[in-house]
């Protein structure tokens, strides 16, 4: 009966296939996530600062005997533990100039270097850079500090520099 079905109506079902196949690629093409709601204005001028990053320890860390080894509300540096290997290029990608601009930067070049944009389609980006790209999210953006794109986020030291880059007409 199953092998009669699609063979009498063959066309039909491969009509509502190729439909939904196409619903899928739209729905991926356009895909936003729902976590970025901070829209960045293009930088107005050049500028570099060091936001603080302290994290603070909202429960007790206890070892395996209940031990308090660090107390809720111990504030540390991260940067002090670990490093951040990667820089990260935000850049507003529906901005023709600004994806002119990273196209240019020596940056671009570096496999360490991540691209995240905070408005436009993540697909359309990923074919035109021919490599990884990613959305910002607002905790990204609210963490770094970021005002304005494009922006370049690395770790000097012992804490994060962000800079802002003012493109020129």
């Amino acid at each position: 009966l199953f092998k009669e079905h699609v063979e009498a109506n063959k066309e039909s079902i491969q009509k509502r296939a190729d439909e939904e196949r196409e619903k899928m690629k739209e729905k991926i093409e356009n895909y936003k996530p729902k976590e970025l709601t901070i829209n960045l204005p293009t930088s107005s001028k050049e500028k570099v600062f060091y936001p603080l990053i302290d994290y603070e320890l909202k429960d007790d860390i206890v070892d395996s005997y209940g031990k308090v080894l660090y107390p809720k509300g111990f504030v540390f540096n991260p940067l002090h533990y670990i490093s951040l290997n990667e820089k990260y290029i935000f850049i507003d990608y529906t901005d023709k100039k600004q994806r002119d601009w990273i196209k240019k930067q020596e940056i671009n070049k570096d496999i360490t270097a991540k691209i995240i944009i905070t408005n436009g389609r993540v697909f359309d980006a990923i074919k035109e850079f021919e490599r990884e790209v990613f959305y910002a999210n607002d905790i990204l953006i609210d963490k770094f500090k970021l005002e304005a794109v494009p922006s370049i986020v690395e770790q000097e030291q012992d804490r994060i520099k962000v800079k802002q880059f003012k493109l020129k007409d």
